[in-house]
């Protein structure tokens, strides 16, 4: 009884009590969209009553066509539902509640539903009762149905031709000089669609273009391709053909496809789970990282890096320039335990008078120090993981270091830092919990990783460190529009 506050009687009392104060409504309703435009809501949110509602027979309700609202409405004589559906649907089951509606009479608020409205009211519940069940019931079936098609899909393993020709690994944007070839094709399941049991069709994404491809037989029944999803990453191998006449398809040809992986499965539903265009504005700007991906918004960042390129170029063809004397390649290549060892052999030490050993985070000096001694760009590889971001992937060889680079310039020191990324989302989450860092703010991050996960890596250059290192100046202060340090703050 906790979770309703009840008073009054049951709807069927001798005589029209006066309105005491109403019943709060304070359980949980659970709306769902509604496929049908006929409903008793015209096509709006469908309510349906939990557990805990429905088990409750309520004292009074209020419903004011004037006043009420069935969307924050609850019941009350202060917050009346908008229709007396809305108040059956929320008590869930008989016997039903008295039900106050708007009075006609000028010197009294409220008055009983009257017994016609009220058996049209209730005709309309039973009707939504059945639709819910039946909906219920095929939903179980529906479940049934897929639990017993996975389980077949399991006992199909679909292997490599080793009699076709070995495939080219190629972007999309390049796909045209292979017309007729066996290709490899890395990317993104942008659209998907399925046509019965034995053909599948999958728009696919690689950041330079959309492929269309067409998977047949034991290519969809397999297990991965029946919980194949929007946004999961996949590498596709087949041959390209040019469409049949009459159809269309991005680029004017398809990748039949012969064997597929999947690298990276996103959630069923893919960003629409997120996102759509029809979200909110917040809610797509909160899921920007998942818009981005559509292709509204990438078009018009690709428009955006072009009129970049353009600024560019106009400069460059009117004689302005930069590209300094070029440092001797290959840059040299140097482990974090092998500058352990320079640093001993050269007899440079902590501030506490001892050598650096393993897990010991390398100042700039020391740093600095090696680097102009040398003389050359460098390295630096493979740094412990406990000196390094919890979200660098380790190597698969000593799980004690990341698979991570730092660029050493001599006079300048470190411009460059990167790594290769943590890819797989558990072990991601895994990190964030190591250190205890709270994942929630970071759910842009962790997106990536959930929708459509592959290996990767990333960098961030340091601009003025570079500039620095090109120009040849002493300090950095002479390469920053406005150079601010402890005790500068002006202009």
């Amino acid at each position: 009884m906790n979770e309703w506050e009840l008073r009054g009687q049951s709807l069927g009392g001798a005589a029209e009590p006066s309105p005491p104060d109403a019943i709060s409504c304070k359980g949980k309703a659970r709306a769902s969209s509604s496929s049908s435009s006929s409903g008793p809501f015209g096509g709006g949110p469908f309510w349906e009553a939990s557990e805990e509602m429905s088990a409750v027979i309520l004292g009074e309700v209020y419903v004011s066509d004037r006043e009420g609202s069935d969307a924050t409405g609850d019941g009350t004589q202060e917050k009346p539902f908008k229709t007396a559906l809305r108040a059956l649907m929320c008590v869930g089951k008989e016997p039903f509640p008295t039900i106050y509606v708007d009075s006609q009479k000028d010197d009294q608020r409220w008055e009983t539903i009257s017994k016609t409205q009220f058996k049209n009211v209730r005709k309309l519940w039973q009707r939504e009762q059945q639709k819910s069940e039946a909906r219920e019931k095929k939903e179980a079936e529906d479940l049934l149905r897929r639990e017993k098609n996975l389980e077949e899909a399991k006992k199909i393993v679909i292997k490599k031709d080793p009699s076709l020709p070995e495939p080219k690994c190629v972007k999309i944007r390049a796909l045209e000089a292979h017309r007729g070839e066996r290709v490899k094709v890395f990317g993104w399941v942008h659209r998907l669609r399925r046509q019965g049991k034995n053909l599948m069709f999958i728009v696919l994404r690689d950041g330079t273009g959309y492929l269309q491809c067409v998977l047949s037989d034991e290519l969809c029944q397999c297990y991965n391709g029946v919980i194949l999803s929007t946004e999961s990453t996949v590498a596709i191998y087949g041959t390209l053909n040019l469409v049949p006449e009459g159809k269309q398809a991005p680029g004017g040809h398809e990748l039949n496809c012969d064997y597929w992986e999947l690298i990276g499965l996103a959630p069923a539903g893919g960003a629409d789970n997120l996102v759509n265009e029809e979200s909110d504005v917040d809610v797509q700007l909160n899921n920007r990282h998942m818009m981005i991906r559509g292709e509204t918004l990438s078009r018009i960042l690709k428009v955006r890096s072009t009129v970049v390129q353009c600024f560019r170029d106009h400069f460059f063809d009117r004689g302005y320039y930069e590209n300094f004397e070029l440092p001797k390649r290959p840059f040299k290549r140097m482990n974090y335990t092998d500058a352990l060892v320079w640093l001993k052999e050269h007899d440079v030490k902590k501030e506490d008078g001892n050598y650096y050993e393993f897990g010991d985070d390398i100042p700039e000096a020391p740093e600095r120090q090696m680097t102009d001694a040398i003389n050359e760009p460098i390295l630096l590889c493979r740094f412990p993981a406990e000196i390094k971001s919890f979200y660098m992937q380790r190597c698969p060889e000593d799980s004690r270091l990341t698979e991570s680079v730092d660029v050493l310039m001599p006079n300048v020191g470190e411009i460059v830092g990167g790594s290769m990324r943590i890819w797989d989302s558990d072990e991601l989450l895994e990190g964030y919990k190591r250190e205890g860092i709270d994942p929630t703010p970071y759910y842009w991050y962790t997106d990536q990783r959930k929708y459509g996960t592959c290996p990767h890596g990333g960098y961030g250059l340091g601009l003025e460190r570079f500039l620095t290192w090109i120009l040849n100046r002493h300090h950095i202060r002479d390469v920053c529009l406005y150079p601010r340090f402890v005790q500068r703050c002006k202009p």
